[in-house]
């Protein structure tokens, strides 16, 4: 989650980007929860966020001999979780005319950007932009910007670039970083930004041909949905929802995939030699998977 987003939206909420830490209490938390009751993932993404930033300003300015900050505000007033509604990942027929879909500017590069974070097991629009990503021997390394100042391993992750992913790097290729976003936009936001307006003429254009297709269909059932409200996270979800449901890969391998770090399995993880030969042999099952590419047919 971009900070910056985070902090726009305080400003609009606030009147003010200057918010000393003494005034953070619960009753402005409370306030602007409610200020983002229309989006209960902004209210959870924001309201963790501005918890972090608190939680990290405690342990550098509070002492044994002085609370500078308050150490209760956040035990007192609990951050709303993400309502997990099972929406989040697109269907497989959507996913595939995404990947079939041809288009030109922001379109096009929102279609490539969606495309590649599926490729590579949800690589985020920030990794894409940022100058830590690089590539050796068509392996993709990266240290995952939301959770690399978090984590002991600094949320390091080996992806294999298969070919479609290796055809889009080529195409996007920077001088200095992984990807060229940061040489056509001023800073993350501006990227993010053409992203969400290309995702928009990406849903209007594949959505334009699925009511064209449903018109020739008489059997209601038979229609195929349109797309509702596309997001470029979409593509992190869909990658894991086709991983765990469709193909039964094991939770522990979808957890490592996404980079996250489950909190049940930490200490397996601090005895287990790291080894991304897992995840990159689902991945490879996954996308198999979704270009119709049967095994046997491969090695027969």
């Amino acid at each position: 989650m971009d900070y910056v987003t985070m902090l726009n939206s305080l400003e609009s909420f606030h009147g003010s980007r200057h918010l000393p830490f003494s005034e953070i209490n619960g009753k402005l938390l409370t306030e602007y929860m409610r200020f983002l009751k229309d989006k209960p993932r902004a209210q959870s993404l924001y309201l963790g966020a501005i918890r972090h930033i608190h939680n990290k300003a405690r342990l550098f300015y509070n002492t044994d001999e002085r609370t500078v900050i308050p150490t209760m505000t956040f035990e007192l007033f609990k951050v709303p979780k993400q309502q997990m509604k099972g929406g989040r990942a697109i269907s497989l027929e959507h996913l595939r005319r995404i990947i079939e879909y041809s288009g030109t500017g922001r379109s096009e590069l929102a279609r490539d950007c969606f495309v590649f974070s599926f490729l590579t097991m949800g690589m985020n629009s920030a990794d894409m932009f940022d100058d830590d990503a690089t590539i050796k021997n068509d392996v993709v390394c990266y240290h995952r910007k939301k959770t690399r100042d978090r984590r002991a391993d600094n949320a390091y992750i080996e992806v294999k670039a298969l070919p479609m992913a290796k055809d889009i790097i080529k195409k996007y290729k920077g001088r200095s970083r992984l990807f060229n976003f940061y040489e056509r936009y001023s800073d993350e936001a501006q990227f993010n930004r053409a992203l969400n307006i290309g995702l928009n003429s990406v849903e209007d254009a594949i959505n334009k041909i699925i009511e064209e297709e449903n018109k020739k269909i008489k059997n209601k059932d038979d229609k195929l949905p349109l797309i509702d409200n596309l997001q470029f996270y979409q593509a992190r979800h869909t990658w894991a929802s086709i991983a765990r449901n469709e193909l039964g890969i094991d939770a522990y391998t979808v957890d490592k995939a996404l980079n996250h770090l489950n909190r049940d399995l930490r200490l397996l993880d601090v005895y287990v030699k790291q080894d991304f030969t897992l995840i990159n042999d689902a991945n490879k099952k996954v996308i198999d998977y979704v270009m119709g590419i049967d095994e046997k047919k491969e090695g027969a």
